[in-house]
């Protein structure tokens, strides 16, 4: 057998025997992205939900503080003046 044959042999070996724990791997790490895109995602978008509730209750709180263009505020000071 010449060094090529060898090789070839090898390689097809390597292939038989260690093709199968490693497309296991891969698929358990395919099946770990699902898992964790499944938890995380929905997690994230409840986390993007309650930000913008939040800062539309702020913003809302904000323009409630705040006058409209076409008030004036007034103080009126009722205390009597000494003569």
């Amino acid at each position: 057998m010449t060094g090529r044959e060898l090789t070839t042999i090898g390689v097809a070996a390597c292939v038989a025997c260690c093709a199968a724990p490693i497309v296991g791997v891969l698929s358990g790490l395919g099946v770990l992205s699902l898992v964790s895109s499944l938890i995380v995602g929905p997690a994230g978008l409840v986390g993007a939900v309650v930000a913008a509730v939040a800062l539309v209750v702020a913003l809302r709180r904000r323009a409630a503080d705040q006058p409209s263009a076409g008030s004036v505020h007034v103080h009126i000071d009722v205390a009597e003046r000494a003569p």
